[in-house]
């Protein structure tokens, strides 16, 4: 009886390498993980620059207000930093990082910040500040002052995801994705 086989040279590779990917492609948290750290890089950039210089500037009645309520920092949206760094460090109140294989949120529980004497909404929810100032939502009353006039809340975008970082988590993904059975490429870690 005669018994013939055959091998293809690099097999054995190759479906290294193809099981290397599967297992990649099933979860995505190791790239979701520095996707993360990038996100709060982000996030401090556009308090530190107010909304890369975008957000617009306090009222006269509002830098007034401030100052009759000892408000601490000189930036838009700090007034006393609870929100910021619920965007900025992963380990402050408030602060979502949900990381699973294949889906990831980050972001703020603090739709409101406690730190802040003043709270908007209508007859139907409630909302704090840092909420209305991401969306441009109106106050219904502005300043605390129950006798006031509604007044809508100048948008300042808290989370808005530019092209540069939209670039570098691509890259990310696709590093995650490509890369050789020994891991990310030394340059990822």
């Amino acid at each position: 009886m005669i018994d013939l086989s055959f091998q293809i040279a690099g097999t054995e590779a190759i479906n290294n390498r193809l099981a290397g990917f599967i297992r990649r492609v099933s979860d995505f948290r190791p790239a979701f993980e520095r996707i993360h750290q990038s996100f709060l890089e982000m996030e401090a950039e556009q308090f530190e620059t107010e909304g890369q210089g975008k957000w617009p500037a306090w009222s006269s009645t509002y830098e007034w207000f401030r100052e009759s309520r000892g408000a601490s920092g000189s930036k838009l949206l700090q007034w006393g930093g609870g929100l910021m760094n619920s965007l900025t460090s992963g380990a402050a109140p408030g602060h979502i990082s949900e990381i699973g294989p294949h889906e990831a949120k980050f972001g703020t529980d603090l739709s409101t910040q406690d730190d802040h004497p003043s709270r908007v909404g209508d007859n139907k929810h409630s909302y704090g500040l840092g909420l209305a100032h991401h969306k441009g939502y109106t106050a219904k009353y502005p300043y605390g002052n129950k006798s006031a006039s509604p007044k809508k809340v100048p948008a300042r975008p808290l989370i808005e995801l530019n092209d540069a970082y939209r670039q570098k988590w691509l890259k990310i993904i696709q590093e995650w994705v490509m890369q050789s059975s020994s891991g990310f490429p030394e340059h990822f870690s």
